[in-house]
């Protein structure tokens, strides 16, 4: 299958995985970063995160893990893992993890969260999946996840790899539509930084990536996620200035006024700030093909 159409930077784009690239490295230029893992170098950020996974996100963990459903003794790779949302309830039900994560801050959450689980030992790989070679793995495995954690600018490089080190089952979890962060970045980053705000390629792409590559995965709709929401207007406007990079006041009055004329209250009191975003679930299994 052959995609005739333009670029970011108008340049002829004739596969998937060159649209990936192209509105990947779009997505990066508009934010000025190098490298997606950077986000995660923020203790502030790393913490939040641990936060949401453990509150409302939790019911989108538990329904990632019904999807799974792999049975104990399983050889499991975790591609960025971040504070082992999937790895630590896997390992805890027998599995063995090997997860690969950029992020140190991320990895030593994923050993305390671990520890207070009581799971077995995770093996943790402390750098990028785009540095990974296959002997360092220890594979193959029986399944390879990566949830939310596609980063990478090379997703068919990225793909030929996970092909190399499975022996089975491969799930993929990736946005169908932009979260509702990504909506507000694209309303406020031109008021904020002068230039616009571009997302990143969503599922659809992602799986017409791998029928290029002949890999003929499944995609299942997953339910809404949950939206998120605040204790008051000022806990949405200092967690939203953070991802945002406000650094000005002028730039924070400018996320207090969105949040002052967008945002609602849920039943109990709390501040609820854009509605729930679908993600696909695309996987396939290679011990059948």
């Amino acid at each position: 299958m052959c995609l005739k159409q333009q670029n970011a930077s108008g340049i002829p784009v004739e596969t998937w995985a060159e649209r990936w690239s192209a509105l990947k490295e779009r997505h990066l230029r508009s934010v000025q970063i190098n490298n997606e893992g950077d986000f995660w170098l923020d203790p502030d950020n790393v913490r939040r995160y641990l936060e949401n996974t453990r509150g409302e996100y939790s019911k989108v963990v538990a329904e990632q893990i019904r999807i799974i459903h792999t049975p104990p003794g399983a050889t499991v790779l975790d591609i960025g893992s971040g504070p082992g949302t999937l790895a630590v309830p896997l390992a805890k039900q027998g599995c063995r993890v090997t997860v690969v994560e950029q992020a140190p801050l991320m990895c030593k959450a994923l050993e305390e969260y671990r520890i207070l689980e009581e799971a077995p030992p995770i093996r943790i790989i402390t750098r990028r999946w785009e540095d990974i070679t296959g002997e360092e793995l220890d594979g193959p495995f029986d399944l390879i996840i990566a949830s939310f954690s596609l980063t990478m600018t090379d997703i068919a490089g990225a793909i030929r790899m996970i092909q190399r080190v499975s022996s089975g089952k491969v799930f993929l979890f990736w946005f169908l539509t932009p979260p509702s962060w990504a909506d507000m970045m694209q309303d406020l980053w031109p008021s904020l930084h002068k230039r616009e705000y571009y997302p990143t390629p969503l599922a659809d792409c992602l799986w017409n990536v791998l029928y290029e590559m002949g890999i003929f995965a499944n995609l299942e709709v997953m339910e809404p996620a949950p939206p998120a929401t605040y204790e008051s207007i000022e806990q949405a406007v200092k967690s939203a200035a953070k991802r945002l990079e406000c650094t000005e006041e002028w730039q924070h009055r400018i996320v207090q006024t969105y949040f002052t004329r967008h945002a609602s209250l849920t039943p109990d009191g709390r501040i609820l700030a854009g509605g729930g975003h679908r993600s696909a679930t695309i996987w396939w299994d290679n011990h059948r093909s």
